[in-house]
C-alpha cells in the first residue's frame, strides 16, 4: 500500500480484503473432520459450475443477469441511501475502493445467483436476481467493507507510526506539555523541516496524544496529560 504506483493505478481498489480471526490457542487436537457429505457435495457444485462456463461456446457473449423489480427498486434506494453518503464518511480514508463499493455487492449478486440456479438445474440467465440474494450480497459486501477501512488504516498508520512513536517519546521523555512546532522540530532532529512533522502529529491528535492550535500566528501543541 505504500507503493504509489500501485496507489494511482487503482490497483489496490480491486482487491477484497480479510482478517479472518486466529484460532491460535484454541484449537481442539481431537476435531471432528469435514463430512464426507459435504465434501462430495462441494465438489459436485464446483464441477457443475465449471462445466456451466467451459461448456459455453468459444466466442459466445457474456451470459446477461437482470434484478427483478423489487431487488432493483431496493438497490437503488441502498446506494442512495447508505453507498453514496459513506463515500464521504466511511470510506474517508478509503475513496478508491469505496468507489468500488456498489461494484462488489453486483459482483457477489451474480455468484450467488449463478449458484443457486446451478444447484436447482436452472439457467442463471434464465432466472432474475431476487431481493433475498441481493440483501445476502449486501450481508457479504459490508463485512468486507469493514476488513477494507481496516486495512486502509493500518496502511495509513503504518506509514507514519513509526514517527509518531518518535515524536511521542521525546515529548514523554522531556515531559513537554506544550511545545510550537519550530521547537518540537528543534527536538526531534529527524526532521529538517515543519512539514515533516505534519503526518506524525495528525495521528497523535487523531489518538486524542495531543492538541493543536494557533496563537500569534504560530502554532502550538499541546500534550495531552493522561499520557
Amino acid at each position: 500500500m505504500e507503493n504509489r504506483a500501485f496507489v494511482s493505478s487503482g490497483m489496490l481498489a480491486r482487491f477484497i480484503y480479510c482478517f479472518p480471526r486466529s484460532f491460535i490457542g484454541m484449537r481442539d487436537y481431537n476435531a471432528a473432520s469435514v463430512k464426507p457429505e459435504f465434501t462430495a457435495a462441494y465438489d459436485r457444485l464446483i464441477k457443475d459450475a465449471l462445466a456451466v462456463k467451459y461448456n459455453r461456446k468459444k466466442g459466445e457473449p457474456e451470459i446477461p443477469l437482470y434484478f427483478d423489480n423489487e431487488a432493483r427498486a431496493e438497490f437503488a434506494k441502498y446506494y442512495n441511501k447508505s453507498i453514496e453518503p459513506s463515500l464521504l464518511t466511511d470510506f474517508a480514508d478509503c475513496p478508491d475502493w469505496g468507489g468500488k463499493f456498489h461494484g462488489l455487492i453486483l459482483r457477489l449478486c451474480g455468484l450467488l445467483h449463478c449458484i443457486k440456479c446451478i444447484e436447482g438445474g436452472a439457467k442463471p440467465e434464465d432466472e432474475r436476481v431476487t431481493l433475498v440474494t441481493l440483501m445476502e450480497a449486501i450481508d457479504i459486501a459490508e463485512y468486507y467493507k469493514s476488513q477494507a477501512i481496516y486495512a486502509y488504516t493500518l496502511n495509513t498508520a503504518g506509514v507514519v507510526s513509526d514517527t509518531a512513536e518518535y515524536v511521542l517519546n521525546k515529548l514523554n521523555t522531556k515531559k513537554i506539555t506544550r511545545i510550537s512546532s519550530r521547537e518540537l522540530l528543534r527536538s526531534c532532529r529527524r526532521f529538517k523541516k515543519v512539514a515533516e512533522l505534519e503526518e506524525p502529529m495528525e495521528l497523535l491528535i487523531d489518538r486524542g496524544y495531543a492538541v493543536a492550535y494557533e496563537e500569534s500566528g504560530t502554532l502550538w501543541y499541546e500534550v495531552n496529560p493522561m499520557i
